[in-house]
């Protein structure tokens, strides 16, 4: 992915969103604040605007302008819901390529299908959705406007994902994800480090009556797991892990601590925490719903690709006219340049890091050489 490529799907992720675009910016030239409009007879002051529509509202005589609000709604509102604009745009010419039309029921199902997964976990009453949904918009500062037509970018997307979803996972698929799901699974902490002086002191730590997340946390390199003391979620055998962790993690004792083990270019201190016997369930009856869940998952992944190829015809052919928006643009791929900057350096301080740590020998005490003057405590 360019550089261009990777900013603009940076910036298609903004949230912000709205039903309908503002209108169109008067050149980036701001109007006047107000126009004076005195009671009763508008020809005894300041001239009144000719046509009517261009105010908005009025408050003592005094008009204001919907140019006036207009410009301001695109300096401080108008690049996310510019991009969420062209980002459905692109997504409905994508999907008038497959025959397909999206309908009013295709975005209410969108709705109802992302609040039970965002209020689901609270163990809340779908009757009591739309009043956590206000909640959430007003923390986020978001309209409900924006909110629709948010619905509406991931419903077109999830319509052109599905086709190409429906029917792709196999049974081959489905066993595999039933043996990971309801097979005998472990559940462990783990010190990641990138070389045997740090495993050394891990163990030295660990010797001296150190809790094992303690210096999970102080120790490990692993950046996910550290700040939860090396704590990994339940797996089975047949998990994506690599054999020779598996291995270890299932062939522990309770409580346990292994030997180094040397996995995914790193060393790893293993302690089991948990065994957890396989769940009895027959295949037949959990079949469909692994089937949905395979599928659903299928659809995500194939939804952020949709949106990167999409992303990448807008790097070529985008253009912003209106100049408030083109520079607000400029100033954005500035700061997320910056930030891909920032992130490249620490990623190759880390790997030096690395390279330091992975050179390092651990030398071996030895004994003096011959000539070596005897201590003056012998006899």
């Amino acid at each position: 992915m360019t550089r261009n490529l990777a900013i603009l799907v940076l910036l298609f992720s903004a949230t912000g969103c709205q039903s309908e675009p503002v209108g169109p910016s008067r050149g980036g030239n701001p109007a006047p604040a107000r126009t004076e409009l005195p009671a009763g007879n508008p020809a005894a002051g300041a001239a009144a605007p000719s046509d009517a529509s261009e105010l908005v509202a009025r408050v003592n005589g005094i008009g204001i302008r919907r140019d006036r609000l207009t410009d301001l709604l695109i300096q401080a509102h108008g690049l996310p819901l510019l991009l969420n604009l062209v980002q459905l745009e692109m997504a409905r010419q994508e999907l008038a390529k497959t025959g397909q039309a999206l309908s009013a029921a295709d975005i209410q199902a969108e709705h109802d299908r992302t609040l039970k997964k965002m209020f689901s976990e609270q163990k809340a009453e779908a009757a009591d959705y739309p009043a956590l949904l206000e909640q959430f918009l007003q923390r986020r500062n978001m309209s409900r406007a924006e909110w629709d037509l948010l619905m509406e970018i991931n419903a077109t997307f999830r319509l052109i994902a599905s086709r190409k979803a429906r029917g792709a996972i196999n049974d081959e698929q489905l066993n595999e994800a039933f043996r990971q799901l309801y097979g005998e699974k472990v559940q462990v902490r783990h010190i990641q480090c990138s070389n045997l002086q740090e495993i050394a002191e891990a163990r030295r730590r660990l010797n001296e009556n150190e809790p094992f997340e303690e210096v999970a946390r102080a120790l490990s390199r692993n950046a996910r797991t550290a700040p939860l003391g090396g704590e990994l979620p339940p797996f089975t055998r047949q998990s994506q892990f690599p054999q020779a962790f598996k291995d270890t993690a299932f062939a522990l004792q309770l409580g346990a601590v292994s030997d180094p083990v040397f996995a995914d270019n790193a060393y790893h201190l293993i302690k089991l925490e948990k065994r957890i016997e396989p769940t009895v369930m027959k295949f037949e009856d959990v079949k469909d719903s692994i089937r949905e869940d395979l599928e659903e998952g299928l659809i995500q992944q194939l939804i952020q690709e949709y949106r990167k190829n999409l992303s990448d015809t807008a790097a070529q052919s985008l253009q912003i006219l209106d100049p408030s928006l083109k520079a607000q643009y400029a100033q954005e791929q500035q700061r997320r340049e910056k930030q891909i900057r920032d992130r490249e350096e620490i990623r190759r301080e880390w790997e030096r890091d690395r390279e330091r740590a992975a050179t390092q020998q651990s030398l071996p005490d030895l004994p003096p050489p011959p000539d070596a003057a005897a201590p003056t405590t012998q006899p």
